[in-house]
């Protein structure tokens, strides 16, 4: 993929040493997930995943998820990695190919 598009889709670039990567860090956003928090507890009051209602205690997990995992795409070696968590859900792979889609389609 070129670096330009996966730029546009909402990544980052960091080159340090022999390791070229994307990183992408708004996974909420590129996932499909919305949560609405409550003002005094900043606690999830409702969410969505590609529109789907989760209960709070699963969203909550996936918020987690998303907000502590990590996505990048490998220049040199051309490839996706990542390390999301599972969730009761949700498996991170599944959540992780997901969002591979949606920066594909974004990098178009």
């Amino acid at each position: 993929m070129e670096i330009q598009a996966l730029i546009k889709a909402g990544g980052a670039e960091w080159i340090k040493g022999e390791h070229h990567r994307v990183y992408f860090n708004n996974l909420a956003d590129l996932a499909g997930f919305d949560a609405d928090h409550y003002a005094s507890s900043g606690r999830i009051s409702g969410a969505t995943l590609n529109g789907k209602l989760l209960s709070n205690s699963k969203a909550q997990e996936i918020e987690s998820a998303l907000k502590f995992g990590k996505l990048y795409f490998d220049v040199k070696a051309e490839i996706f990695m990542h390390s999301i968590p599972d969730c009761r859900e949700i498996q991170g792979k599944d959540l992780a190919a997901a969002i591979i889609e949606e920066i594909k389609s974004r990098a178009l």
